[in-house]
């Protein structure tokens, strides 16, 4: 008996180091293409309403030993919701009210590249009154063609598409906003949370991108873990829902002790100084005291067994 208390007792603190898995996701914004570069990948610009036109360049260069040639497109884009993925679509509702193309147009439609050798184009934007305040989005697309190098031959076989997103935010008119509509965790009334999910809006009519902080707080108001909201910069588009998970890291090493604790949410977006709180509260009965309180429950009634056996044997031996 005391052998099968000892595997008990040893199983149940076995339980006890269990670890919840946290769970996490990144955007990656980056242009990664082998041979063939473009520079910047994002260009975001304030737009006066008192200037008729503004321009600027992408950069492409060739690190090959070929010559590569690139057919230029431009295209209204959208977000796909809750992801915070860029999806490039024609005419819709979202790309007639936001999209960028209509005043767009670019110095030249293809761009020839020798080897070891780079290229600018230039992009403008006319500013006309048909161009509405707020945020409008656009994207420069150089595809990559197989191109027949005469010198030697040789036929390039490179299926490459380029992507520069621009964003314009026409000012005199431009609304930012952003709201938190969910608060999500991977915790529970035995393990406090390691991770949140936050869903945000954007109600304005200009990009946002969401800035704060996330904290864990225990019943006293102590703060026992912490996390950044949006780390990579990525913006939400008007009218649109991201998800934004946030890791939370250990700043106190205090025992959680069972009660109400909860997680506060400071948030705002880029340009506003003050913040914006949100609470949620977590009901924690603390997972360690409850199996410890398992083996205390699973001791007494052994005690308790043992004393009732004791107390029968003695009774039997005086009859």
């Amino acid at each position: 008996m005391k052998r099968l208390a000892f595997v008990f007792i040893t199983y149940v603190c076995s339980l006890v180091a269990f670890n919840s898995v946290a769970f996490a996701s990144s955007i990656d914004l980056k242009q990664n293409q082998s041979g063939i570069q473009m520079s910047p990948f994002l260009e975001n610009i304030n737009l006066d309403p008192s200037k008729s036109s503004i321009s600027f360049n992408i950069n492409y260069s060739n690190s090959t030993n070929k010559i590569q040639e690139l057919d230029l497109t431009t295209e209204d884009f959208g977000s796909l919701n809750n992801t915070g993925g860029i999806l490039l679509e024609g005419s819709n509702p979202y790309t007639e009210k936001y999209g960028l193309t209509a005043w767009m147009s670019l110095s030249s439609n293809t761009v020839t590249l020798n080897p070891n050798s780079s290229a600018s184009v230039q992009v403008t934007i006319k500013n006309e009154s048909s161009l509405s305040p707020g945020g409008h989005y656009g994207a420069v697309i150089a595809k990559v063609n197989n191109f027949n190098n005469s010198s030697n031959g040789n036929i390039v076989t490179i299926n490459q598409q380029l992507v520069n997103l621009v964003l314009i935010d026409k000012t005199g008119g431009d609304h930012f906003n952003l709201k938190l509509t969910d608060i999500k965790n991977n915790g529970n009334w035995l393990v406090l949370p390691s991770s949140v999910v936050l869903t945000f809006q954007n109600p304005g009519n200009v990009q946002v991108v969401p800035r704060g902080l996330v904290r864990l707080l225990s019943p006293t108001g102590k703060t026992l873990a912490q996390g950044i909201i949006n780390p990579q910069s990525s913006f939400i588009l008007p009218e649109s829902y991201q998800d934004f998970i946030v890791n939370l890291n250990a700043v106190s090493k205090d025992y959680a002790y069972p009660g109400i604790y909860s997680l506060s949410v400071d948030f705002r977006y880029d340009g506003l100084s003050s913040y914006y709180n949100q609470k949620l509260e977590i009901k924690y009965a603390d997972f360690q005291g409850f199996i410890l309180l398992l083996i205390l429950v699973w001791l007494l009634f052994f005690a308790y067994k043992k004393v009732t056996k004791f107390k029968t044997k003695n009774r039997l031996k005086k009859n």
